[in-house]
Formats: C-alpha cells, structure tokens, sequence
C-alpha cells in the first residue's frame, strides 16, 4: 500500500501499535492468491473484490459487508483463510 499510495486517518487516541498491526493485517489480506480475494462477491456495485481491472490495473478493494456486525466479520476472516486466521480476527 505504501508503495502506491493510500490515505491514512489518524487518530491520536490509537496506539501506534494498534496502526502497526492493522497495517500489517491489511498486507496478509492483500498478499492471498486472487483466487481466494474473488470469493468475497456482492451483488451490490462497488462491493465485495474489486481488482485486476485494465483500466485500474493496480487497484484492488475488499468490503466487508456490516463491517461493524461481529459475525460479518467472522464470516469473511472464514471466507479469506478457511483454517483460521487468529492474527486477522
């Protein structure tokens, strides 16, 4: 992400612990196979993967439908890493 550019929030109550390991969580979720990335579907525009576009060829996203939902987040953390992922969830 560094390499291409991204935006950052800072928030001053947030550790720089808290950023590192949310940085580094965010690069195991972008280093998976493509293969694995493209489960992630919605129906929903501009939801679910979005990369590997030719006319966006180095952007990729990933939502997490009801991101704040617990259980949302558990199901896509079993999505990405079907054996478990304690560092990401």
């Amino acid at each position: 992400m560094e390499g291409y550019g991204c935006m950052e929030v800072v928030y001053d109550k947030s550790s720089e612990e808290l950023s590192s390991s949310v940085l580094e969580a965010l690069e195991e979720l972008f280093e998976l196979p493509q293969e694995t990335k493209m489960k992630n579907v919605n129906p929903k525009p501009a939801h679910g993967y979005m990369g590997r576009l030719s006319v966006l060829p180095i952007h990729e996203g990933l939502g997490i439908e009801y991101a704040t939902d617990r259980e949302a987040c558990e199901e896509f953390t079993k999505l990405m890493w079907p054996e478990g992922n304690p560092h990401f969830w």
